[in-house]
């Protein structure tokens, strides 16, 4: 969150991508949520663990007018990285990933 806030500090909404059966997502979320608060910026969390979910997911972040794009380390997005990094970049939106294969495969 904080190198978002500082590479875009006028962005106002943030997507988190998180798969929900990923523990460390559920242990992690309360802190992201809290340094989004610190930083004033909403955070749209997005819980998905499937196809459609993933479809759905990205419908949601074309509709709020998300500007950056936080993805959660998971085996689901790794498996599925170049769909995630087309759809973030085609959107134009700045991505922030622990996995950096997702972000070099772009």
């Amino acid at each position: 969150m904080e190198l978002l806030h500082e590479l875009l500090p006028t962005v106002n909404t943030i997507a988190l991508l998180g798969n929900p059966a990923n523990a460390n997502f559920q242990s992690d979320l309360p802190d992201i949520r809290a340094a989004a608060d610190a930083f004033k910026q909403r955070l749209e969390g997005v819980a998905e663990s499937t196809e459609n979910e993933l479809e759905a997911a990205f419908a949601m972040i074309a509709q709020h007018g998300v500007g950056a794009l936080i993805v959660m380390p998971d085996p689901f997005f790794f498996s599925r990285r170049e769909r995630v990094v087309e759809d973030a970049v085609g959107r134009d939106r700045v991505m922030e990933t622990e996995v950096r294969k997702i972000v070099a495969s772009a």
